[in-house]
């Protein structure tokens, strides 16, 4: 197991600055999800610790060794891509050891690693089979067995489900999160899907234009989301965010209102409320959000609503069994312990003391 330090990495091409002096701890043996928009910077982070990149200024170290100017096969570390990269004329099995040939291993420890990772992945039966020959998860899982026949101290996955349809994610995201707990490999994942993140992840770090905005476990960055950047891109649906007023122990916003504990300034105070749709349910009294239902969506577990509240979109995620017709006006229960609020200025989290 290998503890990564990032420590003030920047990286500039030529005048213009993607990853602007970022610092970052990595356990040993922790998943730690690299998020983020496309353009973020997330994916030049991994190319940096793999070497790959030239850093322009700071360092990496591994375990304290300073490698940030170290070749890539002076890192041991092992990369799978978004493109699965096999060479299409040789089996599963040269495929997977084909860099350690090159390394001049033995037959017997070739054979031996080969084996290993085939039957950590369920590849067995694959290993004569050319990669034309398997489907998109086979490829993804004879990519990441590529990866680990080099017992790597590092893991570092760039995007790579993304080629693959809903159904074969999902089942990938469970089959890489189980073979991170059987190997517990340091292991840095980036994506742009944070349902990814949320379900792999030991940490999650959100990167926006190189900075990083928070970094935190899943459920801490769901539930206490340092920022409007973060609480928007952390959650799906997205949390909804209201334009509203702190004024006289109200919090007043268009189509509703509610009171709140502490005043955070005597004089008005503009603030968004943020909710999150699986927060709010349907009430029979007009005491939270009141909105007209604009569209329905039936999912079978669960039923979204989208709402027009005063001009704002409001979409509240509620039981499957509830129906719901467009251009009717609906009530949407608040709970208090679910509100965030933010600075509409600087999109910072106010203080928990604000929070009903």
């Amino acid at each position: 197991m290998t503890r990564v330090e990032l420590r003030g990495l920047r990286k500039d091409f030529g005048r213009v600055t993607v990853v602007p002096d970022l610092d970052l701890t990595i356990d040993a043996g922790e998943f730690v999800a690299l998020v983020g928009p496309s353009g973020c910077g997330k994916s030049t982070v991994l190319r940096m610790v793999a070497g790959l990149e030239p850093v322009t200024r700071g360092s990496i170290t591994f375990d304290g060794r300073d490698v940030s100017y170290s070749d890539p096969k002076e890192r041991n570390v092992a990369m799978v891509f978004q493109s699965y990269a096999l060479y299409p004329h040789m089996t599963v099995a040269k495929n997977m050891s084909f860099n350690l040939e090159l390394a001049g291993r033995t037959a017997d420890e070739i054979e031996r690693a080969v084996q290993n990772a085939a039957s950590l992945l369920r590849l067995e039966d694959l290993l004569d089979r050319k990669p034309n020959q398997l489907s998109g998860g086979q490829r993804q899982r004879v990519a990441m067995g590529r990866a680990m026949v080099r017992n790597p101290a590092l893991f570092l996955f760039d995007e790579p489900l993304s080629n693959l349809d809903a159904q074969l994610r999902v089942k990938m995201r469970s089959e890489i999160k189980l073979l991170h707990r059987k190997l517990n490999i340091t292991t840095i994942y980036v994506t742009h899907d944070q349902i990814e993140a949320m379900t792999l992840a030991d940490k999650i770090v959100v990167l926006n234009d190189g900075r990083i905005e928070q970094v935190g476990r899943p459920m801490e960055l769901y539930a206490r989301p340092a920022n409007r950047f973060v609480a928007e891109f952390i959650g799906s649906p997205a949390m909804n965010m209201i334009p509203a007023s702190l004024c006289d122990r109200k919090l007043v916003f268009s189509g509703g209102e509610m009171g709140y504990a502490y005043p955070p300034e005597e004089r008005q105070q503009e603030v968004i409320l943020g909710l999150r749709p699986e927060h709010l349910s349907l009430s029979d009294q007009p005491t939270g959000i009141t909105g007209n239902v604009t569209l329905v969506e039936p999912t079978g577990a669960q039923t979204s609503l989208l709402l027009d509240v005063g001009g704002s979109s409001v979409v509240a995620v509620l039981d499957g069994t509830v129906t719901a017709e467009v251009d009717r006006e609906v009530f949407l229960a608040i709970d208090p312990a679910n509100v965030h609020l933010f600075d509409p200025r600087d999109g910072k989290r106010l203080p928990q003391e604000c929070v009903f």
